[in-house]
């Protein structure tokens, strides 16, 4: 984003194990203030921070190593998301959108909103679809990213739906990673593709339509989005 979170380590050197202690980052882009010190019997905070302002937007993983001039060390894992500068997301309820065919509204207190989509247990019923359109304020590419449920009846899961993104070809959406019996975040990502979907979009309108596949998936809220990560931004530029 427009600022590095800084992350504190509290470390405990006592004067037993050491005289000295320094930080020992993996990687470049990583920085320990301060960078090493003297023992003490008091916990010391030592503030970690991005020392590259120009990471890639996507989640780095990282470690810490702490070691004493007698040989003690511990390691500390670091782990940073790298946000767009200027967050986009558009946000809708699912049952907000505009709903057709065999979804249904299905009223819950544990959904956002208070009420979810899904198809029912009925094989006669039409495909349903739920459209929603949005405005992004600049070129580029964003992400679909949804709340989604799948539950676990004794006929098996009911994990995926298909979408469509202005009007073209309908695709599969095979819920990866979503577990069951619970809501959880989750990226719009298609059955042929390795990764989630990456939407080239030009600054305007755009319309998404995503439709029921199987029956009782959950659909709760849906989010679009130029932050790459299986979750609801934390500031939305709606």
């Amino acid at each position: 984003g427009n600022s590095a979170d800084q992350g504190a380590v509290n470390l405990l050197a006592p004067p037993s194990c050491c005289k000295h202690w320094a930080a020992s980052p993996n990687s470049p882009w990583l920085q320990c203030v301060p960078s090493e010190g003297t023992t003490s019997a008091e916990p010391q905070t030592v503030a970690v921070t991005v020392a590259d302002a120009a990471l890639a937007l996507q989640r780095h993983r990282g470690a810490v190593t702490f070691r004493t001039d007698l040989g003690y060390c511990r390691t500390v894992m670091i782990d940073v998301k790298v946000y767009p500068a200027n967050l986009v997301a558009r946000s809708f309820e699912a049952e907000a959108g505009k709903v057709a065919g065999g979804f249904r509204t299905v009223r819950d207190d544990s959904a956002s909103g208070g009420a979810y989509l899904d198809r029912p247990d009925d094989e006669n019923l039409p495909t349903g679809s739920a459209e929603f359109s949005f405005d992004v304020p600049e070129t580029g590419v964003y992400y679909v990213a949804a709340r989604c449920f799948v539950p676990s009846p004794d006929a098996g899961l009911h994990d995926s739906f298909e979408f469509a993104m202005d009007g073209a070809t309908k695709r599969t959406w095979d819920l990866e990673g979503v577990g069951t019996d619970r809501w959880n975040w989750t990226l719009v990502s298609a059955r042929d593709e390795a990764s989630p979907c990456r939407f080239a979009l030009t600054k305007g309108r755009h319309r998404l339509v995503i439709y029921t596949r199987e029956r009782l998936t959950r659909l709760d809220r849906v989010v679009i989005t130029n932050s790459p990560y299986a979750e609801e931004p934390k500031a939305l530029g709606e």
